[in-house]
């Protein structure tokens, strides 16, 4: 017996001084409470902030932080009061997360702050004699031009709920499905106009019109100062 100890201790056949210590820790690490090693996943997203990739790392068995870039861009046109317009929404979200999974499994509650890079740019001429600008008629003349943006806070608070564990080790792919609302606050319309013809002043004129047209904008952007995020992802657990 004193034999079989003393190669246990001294290594030989047996188990060396390392060894059992490292099995000793694992055994303790539970009734000590040790979190696991951190883990590290990638995913891809896709929904109302558009394609995105994702990068998730554990902190605890709860409280996983999430990195996120999204973004999509969309271009359409039309024709109001014999104007063309051509318009471009360009939407980017970058930032980062915490989603606590109060029971360790797929459920999280999500809070982060995101930068947000989006705006919508609209650009119009005029293709007839004349047009009208807001309310206000015959104010600007053929290929004169009417432009406008509207910009939004750069920083975004996000909170949302969800499914999904990327670095859940039961296995190494997972799907999540995310729901939550981004704030943006209330955005800033500009809009101006670029006199190519007509008569001298009209520009002003125009201007003047623009800014009855762009008060009213205002308001009504003014109802949407959160935006809405509907996600459905991938991830895979290295």
């Amino acid at each position: 017996m004193a034999a079989r100890q003393a190669r246990l201790i001294k290594g030989g056949s047996g188990l060396t001084i390392k060894q059992l210590l490292t099995m000793g820790g694992l055994a303790m690490a539970p009734a000590l409470g040790l979190a696991q090693p951190p883990s590290f996943g990638v995913g891809i997203t896709a929904g109302t902030m558009g394609l995105g990739i994702t990068a998730t790392t554990s902190l605890s068995d709860q409280v996983n932080a999430r990195a996120l870039l999204a973004g999509f861009s969309l271009d359409t046109d039309g024709n109001t009061d014999d104007i063309e317009y051509d318009a471009s929404a360009d939407i980017l979200f970058a930032g980062g997360m915490l989603d606590f999974h109060p029971a360790g499994g797929g459920f999280r509650l999500s809070a982060g702050l995101l930068y947000n890079g989006s705006e919508i740019d609209a650009n119009g001429e005029c293709n007839s004699a004349s047009c009208e600008v807001g309310d206000t008629l015959n104010v600007i003349q053929n290929g004169d031009r009417v432009e406008g943006d509207i910009d939004f806070d750069s920083a975004a608070p996000y909170i949302g709920l969800g499914w999904g564990n990327a670095v859940d080790r039961a296995g190494r792919w997972s799907f999540s499905f995310d729901l939550g609302a981004a704030y943006i606050g209330e955005g800033d319309v500009s809009l101006r106009c670029t006199q190519v013809s007509g008569p001298p002043g009209s520009t002003a004129a125009c201007n003047m019109a623009a800014e009855e047209e762009e008060r009213e904008l205002q308001e009504d952007v003014a109802d949407f100062e959160w935006y809405p995020v509907l996600m459905i992802g991938a991830a895979y657990r290295f």
